[in-house]
């Protein structure tokens, strides 16, 4: 959960610039996204 807080706190961050490239936002739900596919993994193979 903390890391989901910090990645929206860092994206409104990110958002709040408007000349900022696309690669950026697109890294950043490749991580998230990178993340949650990880953990749901992890709690796979526990069970």
């Amino acid at each position: 959960m903390l890391n989901l807080s910090l990645h929206l706190f860092l994206l409104s961050k990110i958002m709040a610039y408007d000349k900022i490239p696309l690669i950026i936002p697109i890294l950043a739900t490749g991580y998230v996204l990178t993340i949650y596919v990880l953990l749901r993994l992890a709690e796979r193979s526990q069970a």
